[in-house]
């Protein structure tokens, strides 16, 4: 595997992870548009810019493809691919064998559409042009890889943590219990923390960050979806009061 100066341990993860699903599945097999295919992507079937995407290239007369249909079902195969190795890797890491459904609606002319969520919560939504999903160098891919295993991580946290909170705690029992003003301003420390360019916190430190602030999220919002606690008790007087 070829990597940069700007690969981390966990993007380089994630880059070897959607290979190898690739290849397990027979896609590193397929040829798209070899000869334009840079060096340094050799070994990175259908990973390039596009992919081989593009208007004006494979895909059209002459090209690979037999149908417009079966050009589609390679735009969601390659999403599907994409966005499933981010979410079993997340799963593995949390501990979790949760289900969290992902669909995607393929188009070649216009936005190929996708969302993973469960019945509760959307864990990831976007839509992207198929020829511009991708990359110019196995380095940016994996820190797009990162960046959404950032965000898939830190949103199936939070729903297991709401389903887990809403399930176990009941009447206020626990709830009456906790310093309210001073969970909020823990909860501004971290964000500030997050949001503080200057701040040595690793990228794995930011992904447990974000994970206590979605735990501090799902306890303040059970608490007043169940009617146990008063808003303004949880949340603080309204910023536009």
């Amino acid at each position: 595997m070829v990597t940069g100066k700007t690969m981390t341990a966990k993007g380089e993860e994630l880059l070897k992870a959607l290979v190898d699903a690739l290849k397990e599945h027979g896609h590193g097999e397929h040829d798209y548009c070899e000869e334009e295919v840079p060096e340094q992507w050799k070994d990175y079937p259908l990973l390039w810019s596009g992919w081989g995407l593009d208007r004006e290239g494979c895909t059209r007369e002459g090209g690979i493809f037999g149908d417009m249909s079966e050009l589609e079902s390679e735009i969601r195969d390659m999403f599907g691919y994409y966005f499933r190795t981010i979410r079993e890797i997340a799963l593995k890491e949390i501990g979790s064998k949760a289900f969290f459904d992902l669909v995607i609606e393929p188009s070649y002319e216009d936005h190929t559409c996708y969302i993973m969520s469960d019945d509760d919560t959307i864990i990831i939504k976007g839509s992207c042009k198929a020829w511009n999903f991708g990359a110019d160098s196995p380095e940016e891919l994996a820190e797009m890889m990162e960046d959404d295993y950032r965000t898939i991580k830190c949103n199936i946290t939070a729903a297991l943590i709401k389903k887990a909170s809403a399930s176990t705690v009941k009447g206020g029992i626990v709830l009456e219990h906790i310093d309210w003003p001073l969970l909020r301003q823990q909860k501004q420390h971290l964000l500030e923390i997050l949001d503080n360019e200057n701040s040595n916190v690793t990228a794995e430190q930011h992904v447990s960050i974000e994970g206590v602030v979605s735990l501090i999220d799902a306890i303040q919002d059970n608490a007043v979806d169940n009617g146990d606690m008063d808003e303004a008790a949880v949340f603080g007087e309204l910023q536009d009061k």
